[in-house]
């Protein structure tokens, strides 16, 4: 698990969601794809550290 929340995961070496609607896709692919979830995360009753680790996963994403 990357998070205490236990709701990412490493899959194949990269950050994927472990619950909901996207479980077992690729973080990099949803942000992409529905931008939107990252702010439902962040506005939700998530564990911090889980909104810390995906802010962080975003921040490197956009570094690339």
């Amino acid at each position: 698990f990357i998070d205490s929340g236990r709701r990412l995961v490493y899959l194949d070496g990269k950050p994927a969601f472990n619950f909901g609607k996207y479980k077992g896709k690729y973080v990099e692919d949803v942000l992409r794809t529905d931008p939107g979830y990252y702010n439902w995360m962040m506005g939700g009753d998530f564990a911090q550290h889980t909104k810390q680790k995906l802010s962080e996963i975003r921040e490197n994403l956009r570094k690339k």
